[in-house]
């Protein structure tokens, strides 16, 4: 899947039981290595927390640290920040298989865990289906900017820019309180 060099491998045979942290350092070089990967740039730290017993292995991943976006409107991009938690359970047994819900089988007889996979997942599923421009005044110059070039693109067009109105309470109001005429 990756070819990140062993970078994200966990060697749990040789230590003992109990609990054990590691410290990942998601950047550039770690999206890089992920065949169709779909964030293509990001600065992000993995603090993955690994409680080991005889029979399974049980690791808390907290990511958080920014992916580069592009604004699905004015194709603008920005940081998005990121922070999410999950868990895995990795069991020992005689075949690997995947349940895709948060529990592992490996074989008893391995060594090590690679977890680059589990990680980008990780960082993919917290992402929204749809990136926006925050309100902030880097992404207004960047709107002007794209504006002048292109016609038609500008805060005006991109709503994640746009000043967030608040409905008018008092016209709301006056609807409810209309009568409708009886038949």
């Amino acid at each position: 899947m990756a070819d990140t060099q062993g970078r994200y491998e966990v060697a749990f045979k040789a230590l003992a039981d109990g609990r054990h942290e590691f410290d990942f350092v998601l950047d550039d070089a770690f999206f890089a290595g992920i065949e169709h990967s779909m964030v293509g740039r990001g600065n992000l730290a993995a603090h993955v927390v690994m409680e080991k017993t005889e029979y399974m292995l049980r690791f808390d991943f907290e990511i958080s640290g920014t992916v580069e976006a592009t604004c699905d409107v004015c194709l603008g991009t920005f940081d998005y920040p990121v922070s999410t938690a999950e868990e895995l359970i990795v069991k020992f047994g005689s075949r690997a298989e995947d349940d895709g819900e948060g529990m592992v089988v490996i074989d008893a007889a391995d060594t090590e865990i690679d977890l680059t996979q589990w990680l980008y997942e990780f960082v993919c599923v917290s992402l929204p289906m749809r990136f926006e421009h925050p309100l902030d005044a880097d992404a207004v110059d960047d709107h002007r900017h794209l504006a002048a070039v292109h016609p038609g693109v500008g805060p005006r067009r991109c709503p994640g820019l746009r000043r967030r109105r608040q409905p008018d309470v008092r016209r709301r109001n006056a609807r409810k309180t209309q009568s409708l005429p009886c038949e």
